[in-house]
């Protein structure tokens, strides 16, 4: 279980959850989490787990995802994580190993997943001889070295388009150059919650594509062929199935710093609908620029809205009223399109970073898959 709100401060060492390791794999940093003081972890008794451990989600729904996380620095960490702590010249191999063969594949009831520590204990890994493996790693660390400068890259781009907003319509800290409107007053189609369906009716094939919360990260879908697929009526369809520039936004999770988090849907290939963890509505274009909108959506500005309404108990959650009184500068719409050629123009280098680091990371995995199998 998680510390109780009143335990976190604002200095100490960061506390990972469950939900925040999708986050932290796509370039996010501990530094951007809550923070525990030393004297709050030894009353608490939280175990300072230390760098290099091997950390991935062993009950809830996150279990699901196989995210495999490795800490960079000590951390405390929610106890729905298990934690893997490696020994000597095995670091590196191991970190390869849980990435390449995902802990997902111990969970035995989907419905309610969990891994069970004796599960992982007993795994049994066939080491190579230590020659070998040390240039196993190094081959491995290297690729890994030019994946995350393409994702410095990546960030660097995100950081120019943020300026340039900032440059053109202002913050709430410098002041917004523009009039201020409710979000719930520039929409065509009023926010709606998604689907909810078993996991009994997730298949391999057939069914359609489903939008959750881990399909995407920076404000659009990562991968629409990737998207887990379900059986669902065609009344299911009609009422859930998400329909060209609607947003989605999370709008429950366990971690405040998902919450909030948006994908503007577009380039839609056949019916995809959305899961109940998120939330959908659908701007009057005549008003808001897509681009414009998605990156207001994504700024620090509406992170400190969301947090300042988000209700916050067992799950941290916000509503449709949340989410329709959201404060939204309102620009002249031809300003807002001329923004949205400039993002158009940084999408290109995006597109080739992206490229660039899917054959990283292409040539990783058949490297992790010889070494692990």
């Amino acid at each position: 279980m998680a510390p109780k709100k009143d335990a976190f401060s604002k200095d100490g060492v960061s506390f990972v959850r469950a939900g925040s390791l999708s986050d932290l794999l796509a370039g996010g940093s501990l530094a951007d989490l809550e923070k525990i003081d030393a004297f709050t972890a030894e009353k608490l008794r939280l175990t300072l787990f230390p760098a290099g451990t091997v950390v991935f989600a062993k009950s809830g729904m996150s279990c699901m995802t196989g995210n495999v996380y490795i800490l960079p620095e000590p951390c405390y960490v929610v106890s729905h994580l298990a934690c893997v702590i490696p020994n000597g010249s095995h670091a590196v191999y191991l970190k390869h190993y849980f990435r390449f063969n995902r802990p997902n594949k111990f969970v035995d009831n989907p419905s309610f997943p969990s891994i069970k520590l004796n599960r992982i204990k007993n795994i049994e890994l066939r080491l190579p001889l230590p020659g070998v493996m040390d240039e196993q790693a190094r081959v491995l660390e290297r690729i890994e070295g030019q994946v995350e400068q393409m994702k410095m890259q990546l960030s660097l781009l995100d950081a120019l388009v943020k300026s340039r907003f900032v440059e053109m319509f202002g913050n709430s800290r410098l002041g917004y150059k523009y009039e201020i409107q409710k979000l719930g007053a520039l929409l065509s189609v009023d926010s709606q919650n998604g689907l909810y369906k078993p996991q009994k009716f997730y298949v391999d094939k057939g069914g359609v594509p489903i939008v959750r919360v881990d399909a995407f990260q920076t404000g659009h879908i990562d991968d629409y062929g990737s998207l887990k697929r379900l059986e669902c009526s065609e009344s299911e369809i009609e009422v859930y199935g998400l329909r060209e520039n609607d947003i989605v936004i999370n709008r429950v999770n366990g971690s405040i710093e998902r919450v909030g988090k948006i994908a503007w849907i577009h380039g839609l290939a056949e019916p995809t609908v959305f899961e109940s963890n998120l939330m959908r509505f659908h701007v009057d274009e005549d008003k808001l620029d897509l681009s414009y909108i998605t990156a207001f959506l994504n700024s620090d500005d509406i992170r400190q809205q969301i947090k300042s309404r988000a209700r916050i108990a067992n799950q941290c959650s916000i509503n449709q009223g949340n989410v329709a009184d959201f404060d939204i500068p309102l620009p002249p719409l031809a300003l807002q399109q001329e923004f949205a050629d400039f993002v158009a123009q940084v999408d290109k280098s995006r597109f080739v970073a992206q490229l660039l680091m899917g054959k990283y990371n292409g040539a990783m995995t058949a490297i992790e898959k010889l070494i692990t199998r």
